[in-house]
């Protein structure tokens, strides 16, 4: 449970997903052949042709908005989306471009969670390079009514977990490599290009609008879950943890049905997230505060050493053997 707060908060801070290729645009015949396409019974051909249409831009919209009257409702809904995600893609391509120059980011966060049935809350300050190959992160998080410090380390091989037991008595370490990170988060991990990889992944946003947070211009985008992201955050479980991994990471994900995303006028970098199940109940809540970018670091911020006497787990071992024998293992974290 440990790691899966600290992967689920790093998430938020943590791939890079190129734009659409530039291509010519598409004729008239070619949007239409894609709209009818959009009622088909296969739901592969559906998924095809709502990818078209998507990479044909705003030559599509007037088709799409046509569309949106249908009476087929599979043609309707799925017509509406597509106008929607023409709105916000060009918003998410400016960012991805942006968190692009980031070399670097440092920034403080305060969090509210609901996993699994527990509700835990905390505050925490991240450091890391734009590379996804290093970071630190220190946090206080509230469990139970039990206040347990959390201090995180990718020495650029090795991801470290250190936490303090409650009252002070003694320290845990978990240890695995950053590769075994990026499956248990489903991200590379450490660096702000990461959030618009995550974000599409996720969510179809078809909602933008403008906004202020605090004295700060903002860009607010909504957007609901996608309806494959439950199946890959269990079949990135599995991969791990084996099949009762990939039922906690399925249950966990079939709770968050939307998302809202307050990303920062001038910089384009995410500033707030709100993750609600499908009752409006908050599942996640994250502000992000005192933000830099390109942030001088030194290498020995990195390194780690476990503390004499502190007890370290292996959690790539604990998960083989959890997978190999059937029993409970930590779940990834999918959707953040």
């Amino acid at each position: 449970m440990r790691s899966m707060l600290a992967v689920a908060v790093l998430g938020l801070f943590c791939g890079f997903v190129p734009g659409a290729h530039a291509q010519d645009a598409p004729s008239a015949d070619q949007v239409q052949a894609w709209v009818a396409q959009l009622g088909h019974e296969d739901f592969a051909k559906r998924a095809e042709a709502e990818e078209k249409l998507l990479q044909a831009g705003p030559a599509a919209e007037a088709a799409l908005e046509k569309a949106a009257l249908s009476d087929d409702i599979e043609t309707k809904q799925r017509a509406g989306r597509l106008l929607g995600k023409l709105k916000t893609e060009p918003l998410l391509a400016k960012m991805t471009e942006s968190a692009a120059k980031a070399q670097s980011l440092e920034a403080d966060f305060e969090m509210k969670m609901s996993m699994m049935g527990m509700q835990t809350g905390g505050a925490g300050h991240f450091k890391g390079k734009g590379d996804s190959s290093k970071f630190i992160m220190d946090m206080t998080m509230q469990v139970m009514g039990q206040e347990m410090k959390m201090n995180m380390v990718n020495d650029g091989t090795t991801v470290w977990i250190e936490t303090t037991m409650p009252g002070g008595q003694g320290k845990m370490v978990q240890k695995m490599s950053g590769e075994m990170m990026k499956k248990l988060g489903g991200q590379q991990g450490g660096s702000p290009m990461d959030q618009v990889q995550q974000m599409r992944k996720t969510y179809d946003f078809t909602e933008v609008s403008e906004d202020k947070l605090g004295e700060r211009a903002v860009y607010v985008l909504k957007g609901k879950i996608k309806a494959n992201a439950a199946d890959e955050a269990a079949k990135r479980a599995e991969e791990v943890g084996g099949a009762q991994a990939a039922a906690m990471a399925r249950a966990q994900m079939q709770g968050m049905d939307s998302a809202t995303i307050y990303i920062d006028k001038e910089d384009l970098l995410v500033r707030k997230l709100n993750v609600l199940d499908a009752q409006g109940a908050a599942v996640m809540e994250m502000d992000m505060k005192n933000m830099k970018i390109n942030v001088e670091l030194k290498e020995d911020e990195f390194k780690y050493t476990p503390p004499e006497g502190a007890t370290v787990m292996d959690v790539e071992e604990m998960l083989r053997k959890a997978k190999e024998g059937g029993g409970a293992a930590p779940a990834p974290d999918g959707g953040f």
